[in-house]
């Protein structure tokens, strides 16, 4: 029961990513407990599927199938990490966790509040991952933006890569589950002025 070496988990999170086809996107928050909040969706996580680790459901996949970004994330980085271990003929590090831990990873992994780290903070924090610059990151890495605060417009993704356009800005391509692409699916973005993106690489 491992972290996986830094960076192994890249490319078939990236496969597991571009393997999912269907799962229309909705998400529909609940309310704002205050003006920072960052509510989820009170009906299911977007995760396409009901997720189980240590014989429960940690993450609620909706009947019909429908994602959104954090949960696709999450997502395909579980079915991706649970396929590592079972390769090494190990238990599944995500099984040792207690529900109060796996409730917080979700938790953190879900951006409790606006302007929250996501994902880079959920697998930081627990030794999960590393924290890359985007001039080190490579496809596969997974980043979490906010476009602004006010109104909140934040998204996750699985990182396919990052490249200057004729203008000199930056545009990021990425996989993911948005209303852009209605569900999973690849685009790309320039990246704001004010953007704020952090990214991180799986592994310890």
């Amino acid at each position: 029961m491992s972290v996986p070496p830094l960076g192994e988990l890249n490319g078939s999170i990236l496969a597991e990513a571009q393997r999912v086809t269907d799962g229309a996107y909705r998400f529909t928050p609940g309310p704002s407990a205050s003006p920072t909040d960052n509510p989820r969706d009170a009906e299911h996580d977007g995760t396409g599927e009901d997720l189980v680790a240590a014989g429960r459901v940690f993450a609620r996949g909706a009947a019909d199938g429908a994602t959104y970004c954090c949960g696709f994330v999450l997502a395909v980085t579980f079915r991706a990490w649970r396929r590592w271990s079972a390769e090494q003929g190990e238990a599944m590090l995500w099984n040792l966790l207690d529900p109060p831990a796996l409730d917080a990873l979700v938790v953190d992994w879900f951006c409790p509040t606006v302007g929250h780290g996501g994902v880079v903070d959920a697998l930081v924090a627990r030794g999960w991952g590393l924290e890359v610059s985007a001039e080190t990151a490579v496809a596969g890495d997974l980043i979490q933006f906010w476009r602004s605060h006010e109104p909140p417009s934040g998204h996750q993704a699985v990182l396919i890569g990052l490249a200057r356009n004729e203008e000199g800005d930056t545009v990021v391509t990425y996989h993911s589950s948005q209303r852009a692409t209605g569900g999973p699916g690849e685009t790309s973005e320039v990246l704001g002025p004010d953007w704020e993106m952090r990214i991180v690489r799986v592994g310890g």
